[in-house]
């Protein structure tokens, strides 16, 4: 009898062990997405800044007035 209950703590811990290990890497894959969607979204932001100034929507001044706006924090 009592080896069984060293067996099924052994295997909670186990489990308890396993499960806050997925759920640590899960956290830290979410973040690293997020960082890379902002990295892309910064890169399409100046493609559609580029094709507006080439487009003639846009003049020099403001080109080079958006395209010096610091992206906010997030």
């Amino acid at each position: 009898m009592m080896g069984a209950a060293v067996v099924w703590s052994i295997v909670v811990v186990l489990l308890l062990a396993v499960t806050a290990t997925a759920v640590v890497l899960i956290a830290r894959g979410s973040s690293t997405t997020n960082r890379g969607n902002r990295a892309a979204t910064a890169q399409q932001t100046g493609e559609i800044l580029r094709n507006r100034y080439a487009n003639g929507d846009i003049d020099a001044e403001e080109y080079r007035r958006r395209l010096n706006i610091p992206d906010k924090p997030t």
